[in-house]
């Protein structure tokens, strides 16, 4: 699979001032927006190494915190965040040591 050299990461922090959405507003939103969803649940520390998807992607955090690492830049996500990586994106994930987090992926093929 070649590489996106061209990429453009879109990352949406929640508005701190408001509760995060729900998971069922997350998936009516992202599903408004032409993706298929599901919800996930990483432990604390888990590592997921540098790898791409053949699909656009949106990760939505309901909880917990996800550090994202695109190149030489990295996301923080935290409740309410959201990131959307365009297909062939290479990023690798992790969970903080001492946080697991829950998150709906949203995938746009």
């Amino acid at each position: 699979m070649p590489e996106n050299t061209s990429i453009t990461i879109k990352v949406i922090n929640s508005d701190k001032q408001q509760s995060p959405p729900t998971q069922e507003e997350i998936e009516a939103k992202l599903r408004q927006e032409g993706y298929e969803v599901f919800c996930w649940t990483d432990l604390p520390g888990v590592i997921y190494p540098r790898h791409k998807h053949t699909e656009d992607q949106c990760i939505w955090i309901i909880e917990g915190e996800l550090e994202f690492q695109v190149g030489e830049q990295l996301y923080n996500l935290h409740a309410g965040d959201r990131i959307y990586l365009p297909s062939s994106t290479a990023h690798m994930v992790k969970t903080p040591k001492l946080t697991s987090a829950t998150y709906v992926v949203g995938k746009k093929y």
